[in-house]
C-alpha cells in the first residue's frame, strides 16, 4: 500500500447518475468509506432525470451523508451533466465516475500520493476490476509495479498506440479545465474526447499499474452499445481531420473494432478482413487472425477484460 500523504489536498468527487437505482448506494459507499478520508473530499451527484427510484435513493444518501445533490428534470447527457458539476467544484484534483461503478476503497488516497510525488502529472489514470451486475469480481487484480508510471502522447491515443484505461479510474488537476475546457455536450463518448484534447494541449497523461476502479458490467452498460460507440468515435475523429495521420487513426479504428467483434461473430471478422485489402496489409490484424482460431473458452481465459465488455 502507498503511504499516505500528510498534507492532503481536498479532492473533488463527481458522480453523474442515471437509471442506476440498484447500484447508486455502493457507489456512493465507495466514496464514503474511502481511506482519504471524507472529510477531505467534496462528492457531487446529480441524478440526470432517471425515471427509476434512483432520486429517491439519493435523497436518502444525502441526508445521511451531506453531500451536494443536484436534481435535473430532464435529461442533459453524461457530457452536460460533468460540466455543470466541474463548475461548481472548489478543490485542486477532479474525479468522476459512473452510478453503477465502485471506487476501490484506497483509491483516492494513492493517487493523491502520485500526484505529489509527480506534480507533472496533469491526468493520472489506473487499472479497472470488471465485477457482474451483482458486484462478483469477474477479471483478476492485476497490481504490478506500483513505481511503473507509463506516459501517452496525442499520437498514442490518436493512433491506438496505448492499452487504454477506464475513465472511472482517472484523477485530473482542477486548473487543466480551466486552461483547456471541458466536454462537449454533442459527444457522448466524453473520455475519448477529452484524452484527445488534453493530450493535443501538451498535458500528461500517465497510467500506473494500480486498481482504482470497480468497473460494472452489465446489460445497459454504454460500452456493450458498439453502434453508438462507433458513430461518437468517427465524430471524434473528424476533430483531427487535417493531421497527417489521421487516415491511418481511421484504419487503426477500425481494426480495433474488428477485434472487439472476434467475440461476437468471428465469421463477421472474417468477411471484413477479406474484402478490405487495406486490413491483409496490417500487422494489427495478425493478432485477430490468430484470435479468430482460438475457442471461445480460450478467448475468454486469454482476455477476460475483453471477453467481457463485448461478448454481451
Amino acid at each position: 500500500m502507498i503511504p499516505i500523504a500528510e498534507n492532503k489536498p481536498r479532492v473533488s468527487v463527481l458522480i453523474p447518475a442515471y437509471n442506476h437505482e440498484k447500484f447508486v448506494e455502493d457507489a456512493i459507499l465507495s466514496v464514503v468509506n474511502q481511506t482519504y478520508g471524507y472529510d477531505n473530499i467534496e462528492l457531487i451527484v446529480t441524478d440526470d432525470c432517471s425515471s427509476d427510484n434512483t432520486v429517491e435513493k439519493l435523497q436518502r444518501l444525502q441526508q445521511q451523508y451531506g453531500f451536494r445533490l443536484i436534481l435535473h428534470h430532464k435529461n442533459f447527457g453524461v457530457s452536460s451533466t460533468l460540466n455543470e458539476m466541474i463548475l461548481l467544484t472548489n478543490s485542486l484534483y477532479i474525479t468522476s465516475f459512473a452510478s453503477d461503478d465502485v471506487m476501490v476503497p484506497d483509491r483516492i488516497q494513492n493517487q493523491i500520493n502520485i500526484l505529489q510525488n509527480h506534480p507533472e502529472i496533469d491526468i493520472l489514470a489506473g487499472t479497472s476490476i470488471l465485477i457482474d451486475e451483482k458486484g462478483n469480481q469477474i477479471s483478476d487484480i492485476q497490481r504490478n509495479n506500483n513505481d511503473f508510471l507509463e506516459s501517452f502522447t496525442f499520437e498514442d491515443i490518436f493512433l491506438l498506440n496505448w492499452p487504454g484505461f477506464t475513465a472511472g479510474s482517472v484523477i485530473i488537476k482542477s486548473n487543466l479545465f480551466k486552461r483547456i475546457g471541458s466536454y462537449d455536450p454533442n459527444i457522448k463518448v466524453e473520455d475519448y474526447y477529452f484524452w484527445l484534447k488534453a493530450s493535443f494541449n501538451n498535458a500528461k497523461i500517465v497510467r500506473c499499474n494500480i486498481p482504482f476502479l470497480y468497473y460494472r458490467i452489465h446489460g445497459n452498460s454504454i460500452s456493450t452499445n458498439d453502434t453508438l460507440l462507433k458513430d461518437e468515435v468517427a465524430k471524434i475523429l473528424a476533430l483531427y481531420k487535417s493531421h497527417p495521420q489521421y487516415n491511418t487513426a481511421l484504419l487503426n479504428h477500425k481494426i480495433y473494432n474488428l477485434s472487439k467483434m472476434v467475440f461476437k461473430s468471428k465469421r463477421k471478422v472474417l468477411y471484413h478482413i477479406v474484402n478490405e485489402p487495406n486490413l491483409l496489409l496490417n500487422k494489427k490484424t495478425i493478432k485477430i487472425l490468430i484470435m479468430l482460431l482460438l475457442p471461445s473458452s480460450i478467448l475468454k481465459s486469454k482476455f477476460p477484460e475483453n471477453y467481457y465488455r463485448n461478448a454481451g
